[in-house]
């Protein structure tokens, strides 16, 4: 049976701080169940409110800010991250053949890392690559591995441009 405190007042977030006191009430101790304990300890490896937060094999400085970095093992930081959905229409591709497709992505640049993901099927025997040719232009190349014709189509597609430091 635990015994209830009464007569506390709630406080902000503001009003506490690291080196307030917690008060514990130990269920398992026979004796002397009633503890106390920093709040920096109990919270110690716990994200708050900024300030940097290091989750092993990656660090994120300021975790609540709309501007936080994350920091990787080896010195590598992401400063940002581009997103977007685009169409891709190539013509009839002939046997053995290939078509380059670009597509606009806002201030990705050549340097940046790409990730990219077909939201569909490709026709049989197309194969494709992406990757950033020029300032804000993904390009695409199909390929035809087939000995025959293979007709045009469209194509959606995700793109993540990963801009690291």
């Amino acid at each position: 049976m635990s015994t209830e405190i009464t007569g506390l007042n709630e406080l902000s977030a503001a009003d506490i701080s690291d080196d307030d006191e917690l008060a514990i009430y130990d269920v398992s101790a026979g004796t002397n169940p009633s503890k106390k304990v920093k709040r920096s300890t109990v919270l110690k490896g716990v994200a708050k409110d900024g300030g940097n937060h290091n989750f092993g094999t990656s660090e994120i400085e300021n975790l609540t800010a709309l501007d936080a970095t994350i920091g990787f093992d080896g010195g590598a930081t992401l400063e940002s991250v581009l997103h977007g959905e685009v169409s891709l229409s190539p013509i009839s591709i002939a046997a053995g053949a290939s078509e380059v497709v670009t597509a606009t992505l806002a201030d990705a640049a050549v340097t940046d890392q790409l990730v990219w993901a077909l939201t569909g099927e490709l026709a049989h025997g197309l194969t494709c690559q992406a990757w950033i040719s020029a300032a804000n232009t993904v390009s695409f190349k199909f390929y035809n591995t087939t000995n025959g014709s293979v007709a045009g189509a469209t194509y959606g597609a995700r793109v993540t441009a990963l801009r690291l430091s």
